[in-house]
Parts: structure tokens; sequence; C-alpha cells
């Protein structure tokens, strides 16, 4: 993290929010993630106008405001855990060609209120995290309140702790 550019952790935030994807993985398929697809950025700019390279994708896919809570002993934990072991489903999360499509505009961070980028599938997300590193693009996970951001006009900025060879 001590050799990402500066610029690359802040700009023009693009919230595209993909909360109408909860619910709709099959249980007999969890454990699953809804997937965020390259038609669905379209659609997004088709409504906005187009993403340009520097400005930041922030996903609002309400998964952590839903779900988040302090850890309580006998309460299921459905943030993390329980999509992870196919208890619930999982978060919504971009497949790789959305990374490679958002890359191929110039951005260079992708955000997301979710507890990760990548799929709660291991192989989804692997692809998923394969897609930002080869183009070099910054993940941020687990943020809070992306659904209350408009869709354009607000900045964001995200400070990352600089730590060498990280």
């Amino acid at each position: 993290s001590d050799k990402v550019p500066v610029h690359h952790l802040m700009g023009p935030a693009r919230v595209i929010d993909v909360q109408d994807l909860v619910g709709t993985t099959a249980k007999s398929d969890w454990p699953a993630s809804p997937r965020i697809t390259v038609d669905q950025v379209k659609a997004y700019e088709q409504a906005t106008g187009e993403i340009k390279a520097g400005e930041v994708v922030v996903f609002a896919t309400g998964h952590t405001t839903t779900h988040f809570r302090p850890l309580e002993r006998g309460r299921k934990d459905d943030t993390l855990k329980g999509p992870l072991d196919g208890n619930s489903e999982g978060w919504p999360a971009p497949v790789p060609e959305v990374v490679q499509y958002l890359a191929g505009k110039g951005v260079r961070h992708i955000a997301t209120d979710a507890p990760s980028m990548g799929s709660v599938n291991p192989k989804e997300a692997a692809m998923t995290f394969w897609a930002g590193a080869n183009a070099k693009i910054v993940f941020s996970e687990f943020l809070i309140g992306t659904a209350q951001l408009p869709p354009t006009g607000a900045f964001y900025i995200f400070l990352n702790p600089k730590i060498e060879n990280n």
C-alpha cells in the first residue's frame, strides 16, 4: 500500500445502487452472491452519464447496513459467516468483467459496502481479485452508508495507511 499513488485513493464518486439484486440467488445455490454485471454498470451509465477516468466507482449493496451488528453470543452472523457458510445469501459482488470494463475506462478505485469485493464463492472471488490486481485497481470494502450518497456529485477519499511492502 505504500506504493499506491494517492490519486488512486480519491476522486469523484459514481455510486451504483445494486440493492435490487438482494434476494436474487436461489437458496439451493448458496453459498452464492448476486452478480453485478457489465450490463448493470452500462444501464447506470445510460441513466447518469459515462464513467470517466479518475472517478471512483462505489457499489451500494446495502449488505453492511442491513447485517452488520456487534457480535452477540447466540445470534448468528449474517454479515460474513452466514453467507460464507451458505446459511444466508451472499452480498452482491461484481464479476471480473465489470472490473475489466471499469479499468478500460480509466477507473483505478472501486469500493463497496460489502465485506469483500469478491463473491462468497471462493473461485469467483479469486477471479474478481485477480482482475483488479491485473489492472492495478485499488479495492475498498466494508464501507458504511453508501446508499445515502447521490449517484453522482460526491467526492470519495480513502485514507489508506501506508504500510511498507504491503
